[in-house]
């Protein structure tokens, strides 16, 4: 029996902005338990919610952990006081008798304040060079515990779906081992454009360790140039797209515009007549389902494909209930998929799927 994952850990130092990020993540979704006023720490706090999206709702829980690090310790001691106390949590995290809590954790985000840390750096170091070699030593130090974190979380998973696979007589076949299914993440917050240089070395070290970086900017800004979402709306984007087990559909589908609402209305007209009148080799309405990708010239650009996650193979419909909820869900599928043309193909080839089969 495959395990209920339904909780996210948010874990940090003192004032690196849990609550605040909870808060804002969670913007318009009921908190089921309320965030404490006045309460200095929030270690152990648990809050609990029903996301609720355009398309699924799915009951959840938010832990909220933290290690010992205030700003009041002081320049002097603040550094090594987060590095030697942050180390501990992590040990006490790894340890066996945590296990039964990490086997249910959906999600990790690690939160830091990285404009008090470099505040602090540059108080103590006049030098510039040294400063930056510093602050790349801790940000290591940082990453260094993390990924242990993560590679238990791999380990663990992989032991878990093994002895599933085992129970389920090899159906778990194309699981890849390699990675955690949850998302795993770090928010820090950084005025990026005064600690440019810090923020590149930042970004560089995350990326190259294979853990997403998101920058919360105390502007607040949603999206950057690229019109992609950042900062708190980019978790919020993570969290509802995220591929939760359990869900709850929607009864009714809804859409982003008039637009999107005829495309899908034609696309599922056309699907019904198939369903009605058989297998049909009418080419004419295959062709029309391409309004619902909006994608051009994509015969073209088919190698892509290979870049997009493989859609589940779809044996059988038996009714156009049952066709929207699967439209419904590789909408969400599609959503995580950053890069216009590839969402574009995706869609293209997820329609096809469906007309093929029907």
């Amino acid at each position: 029996m495959m395990i209920e994952k339904n909780k996210i850990l948010v874990v940090g130092a003192n004032q690196s902005g849990k609550l605040r990020l909870i808060k804002s993540v969670l913007k318009g979704i009921e908190l089921e338990t309320a965030i404490p006023k006045d309460c200095e720490n929030h270690s152990g706090l648990i809050l609990s919610s029903n996301l609720k999206t355009k398309y699924y709702s799915k009951q959840i829980d938010i832990w909220v952990d933290e290690f010992e690090c205030n700003h009041n310790d002081g320049i002097d001691v603040y550094q090594a006081r987060y590095i030697k106390n942050f180390n501990q949590w992590k040990n006490e995290f790894l340890n066996i008798k945590f296990k039964e809590i990490r086997d249910v954790l959906s999600g990790f985000i690690f939160t830091i304040d990285f404009d008090y840390l470099i505040s602090c750096m540059e108080k103590k170091h006049a030098n510039s060079s040294e400063l930056l070699s510093k602050f790349t030593f801790l940000i290591k130090t940082i990453l260094s515990n993390l990924s242990e974190i993560l590679d238990l979380l791999k380990d663990e998973q992989n032991d878990n779906n093994q002895r599933y696979e085992t129970d389920q007589e090899n159906q778990l076949k194309n699981v890849d081992f390699n990675i955690w299914d949850g998302f795993f993440i770090c928010a820090g917050l950084i005025d990026d454009k005064l600690y440019k240089s810090y923020f590149d070395v930042i970004n560089d070290l995350f990326w190259s360790n294979s853990i997403e970086f998101i920058s919360i900017n105390r502007l607040d800004n949603s999206k950057n140039q690229f019109c992609e979402k950042i900062g708190y709306d980019r978790i919020t984007e993570i969290i509802q797209s995220f591929d939760w087990n359990n869900i709850v559909l929607d009864g009714k589908m809804k859409y982003d515009n008039d637009d999107d609402r005829k495309a899908v209305s034609d696309t599922v007209d056309q699907l019904n007549e198939k369903l009605l009148a058989g297998n049909s080799n009418d080419k004419n309405k295959v062709e029309k389902t391409d309004g619902l990708c909006n994608s051009n010239n994509t015969d073209q650009k088919i190698d892509k494909i290979d870049k997009i996650d493989k859609i589940d193979k779809i044996d059988k419909i038996d009714n156009i209930d049952e066709l929207i909820s699967k439209i419904q869900l590789a909408k969400i599928d599609a959503n995580k998929i950053t890069d216009s043309s590839e969402r574009d193909l995706f869609a293209k080839q997820f329609i096809k799927e469906i007309i093929h089969l029907i």
